[in-house]
């Protein structure tokens, strides 16, 4: 599968039961999956039931629940990851289970995931993701302030899983989350929380992003949190020139290839030309955070 886009997949087929946009059942390591979207999608994204199947340069936009979802001891990588969520509809961009074999699954290089409403990354049953140069950015709307922990950048869902985070079994090499919320708060005893891991054991940096404020991300508009530009505000900045809290981010969230954190550059343009909904040639309205 090499440039292709799916746009409004999916149907609910019975109560709490909905088809994705894609479904890749035991699919394996010799089918090549480069460039792909997925566009205005009723439930998940893409959906991997096991299988080893990699891919590269993944584009998710405007998917109604999870926009990646991982299921069954997948096995496999993706490299290059552009999420972006509408402001008002949406799940997570990321959520993840390892049931059936608990092996390590490495889910993504270069991830650059853009939430309205809903969430960042679910980890949930016996998952051991590696996640290497990412951004998840989810400032451009003022979080739901009904609860405290509904709009989290990071949530670790199973005792198990935390476990073998706080075991180094899962890792976050060169992550900068900024959110409003910045995890879920779960604590099954290896550490306080989600946050307090990535921070400690795991070098992530969290910005600081007043609850209930939307802030621009984008190197124009903020002074105090520069991750993102262009004229659609999706492209990652250089890390050398990233802002978080008004400096430099933290030495430990260096790319660990290349020159960014985030899954598109002005530079490595890989979107430009074939995608639906990001150039202003190639889509029905702008996106909502430009």
């Amino acid at each position: 599968m090499r440039y292709v886009i799916v746009k409004h997949t999916g149907a609910e087929v019975g109560n709490g039961d909905e088809l994705n946009g894609i479904s890749f059942g035991g699919v394996g390591r010799g089918t090549i999956v480069e460039n792909l979207q997925v566009y205005s999608t009723y439930d998940d994204g893409i959906e991997m039931f096991g299988g080893a199947v990699n891919f590269t340069n993944f584009v998710a936009l405007y998917v109604r629940d999870d926009s990646i979802d991982i299921d069954e001891g997948w096995i496999g990588s993706i490299d290059n990851a552009l999420v972006i969520q509408s402001e008002n509809d949406g799940n997570h961009c990321i959520e993840a289970d390892g049931i059936g074999s608990y092996n390590e699954s490495e889910v993504a290089r270069n991830a650059d995931l853009i939430a309205g409403e809903g969430a960042g990354w679910r980890f949930r049953e016996g998952i051991w993701p590696i996640i290497n140069d990412s951004l998840v950015v989810s400032t451009f709307a003022a979080n739901d302030t009904t609860e405290a922990d509904d709009n989290y950048c990071l949530r670790i869902d199973n005792p198990e899983t935390e476990a073998a985070a706080g075991d180094g079994d899962m890792q976050l090499n060169s992550v900068i989350f900024a959110c409003q919320e910045n995890s879920k708060g779960n604590a099954f005893g290896a550490f306080a929380s989600e946050q307090e891991w990535a921070e400690t054991d795991e070098g992530a940096q969290f910005a600081t992003v007043a609850s209930g404020a939307a802030a621009d991300a984008s190197a124009a508009a903020d002074e105090d949190l520069q991750l993102l530009e262009g004229n659609h505000k999706v492209y990652s900045i250089a890390w050398v020139t990233s802002l978080v809290d008004g400096a430099a981010p933290l030495g430990s969230t260096a790319p660990t290839a290349g020159d960014y954190l985030g899954g598109v550059g002005l530079a490595n343009d890989w979107i430009a030309g074939w995608t639906f909904g990001i150039e202003a040639s190639n889509r029905a309205q702008p996106l909502w955070f430009e």
